[in-house]
């Protein structure tokens, strides 16, 4: 028992500490990410799916909390989940204790982390959803946002 005990000590320390930053995922750079997190504020990533007949999805995190950077290396990461991600929507990250994160918090009523925004490319909340969902929980709430867009 103390030796489990001590297993998932060491699991959870090295799991703390190896490296979870939220740092910039953009698509140009080395991402890990499947995901082709777009680079730039809202309202250019609402002109970008305005241009490119999209929505916008926007993962709504900050840097200390657990299930964010759980979505960083689970979905995130899903090579069907970004490749379905990428194709219907222009994907942002925007951290709500930096630079526009706490106007955007405050316009969509972000309070919990991490809050995923389904937007329509006028700027409007299709579907809105909070804490950590696995790949596949994702995709289906993605598609439930592009059904819900189209009915409007």
């Amino acid at each position: 028992m103390l030796r489990l005990f001590f297993k998932v000590l060491i699991f959870v320390v090295t799991f703390h500490y190896s490296g979870f930053a939220q740092g910039s995922a953009v698509s140009g750079s080395a991402s890990p990410y499947t995901f082709k997190f777009f680079e730039g504020t809202l309202d250019a990533g609402l002109k970008e799916a305005q241009k490119t007949k999209k929505m916008v999805f926007v993962d709504a995190y900050t840097t200390w909390c657990g299930p964010c950077k759980m979505m960083n290396h689970g979905p995130f990461r899903d090579a069907d989940a970004g490749k379905f991600f990428n194709e219907n929507f222009v994907n942002m990250k925007i951290d709500m204790e930096r630079g526009e994160g706490p106007s955007v918090a405050m316009k969509y009523g972000v309070r919990a982390y991490p809050t995923l925004l389904f937007l329509n490319s006028s700027g409007e909340v299709v579907h809105k959803i909070l804490g950590y969902h696995d790949a596949m929980m994702l995709v289906a709430e993605g598609r439930k946002a592009l059904s819900m867009n189209k009915s409007k």
